[in-house]
This record gives C-alpha cells, structure tokens and sequence, in this order.
C-alpha cells in the first residue's frame, strides 16, 4: 500500500481502478484522511486542491493504476 498526494486538483475528479473506466471501479469520495486509509483503497480525500490516494494492488499484482479524469468516463 502506498499512499499518494496530488496538488493543484481544482475539480472533483471521477477516478477509476485499473484499466477498466466505468462505475465498476469509481473511486468513492470520504470525508477524511483516516476514513481513507481505513479504505481498502476505493476511495479518495480531496481537501482544497490536495487529492489523496491510497494505492492498493489487486491480488496477485505489485503494481496499480488510476485514471483520473475532470468529468465522469473520462
């Protein structure tokens, strides 16, 4: 689990799971840094322009992705 800070996010995101862009994989918004890491990582934090992530590898993997877009399916 690597947890991950991003500036400058001025929108709310639609963010998504691996390669799949759909509400399958939509990351849920929480309302705080520990509701977040208490996650098992499909959510994030938005708090002013810092969005946080928790990434969390699917089994088998050493390694995520995310799309983060402006407007829901990129």
């Amino acid at each position: 689990m690597r947890r991950v800070a991003v500036t400058g996010v001025s929108e709310t995101p639609s963010i998504y799971r691996d390669w799949w862009i759909d509400e399958r994989n939509r990351l849920e918004p929480v309302g705080s840094l520990n509701a977040l890491l208490a996650s098992d990582g499909g959510a994030y934090f938005k708090t002013g322009s810092t969005l946080h992530l928790k990434l969390v590898p699917q089994d088998g993997r050493e390694w995520t992705a995310l799309d983060i877009c402006s407007s829901a399916g990129c």
